[in-house]
């Protein structure tokens, strides 16, 4: 078990006066909420990038056009 479930195993406890064993179903979706949303991060990313991508080629198509005008 990793120290991220244990810190919130003790969370739990302390918050809730709820002692989870490791094997407690529970954790199924801690785990599946975990892996959501770092796919979800990991997908955000990615787009963000793109976006950015697109912008900074938008800026330098409007750039040059600008200084194609002003010539």
């Amino acid at each position: 078990m990793t120290e991220r479930y244990e810190n919130m195993l003790i969370e739990i406890a302390k918050k809730h006066g709820v002692v989870l064993g490791k094997n407690d179903p529970i954790l199924i979706v801690y785990t599946l909420n975990m892996r959501m949303i770092e796919d979800q991060t990991q997908a955000q990313s990615q787009l963000f990038d793109e976006f950015r991508s697109q912008l900074e080629e938008a800026t330098d198509s409007w750039h040059k056009e600008a200084n194609s005008r002003a010539e």
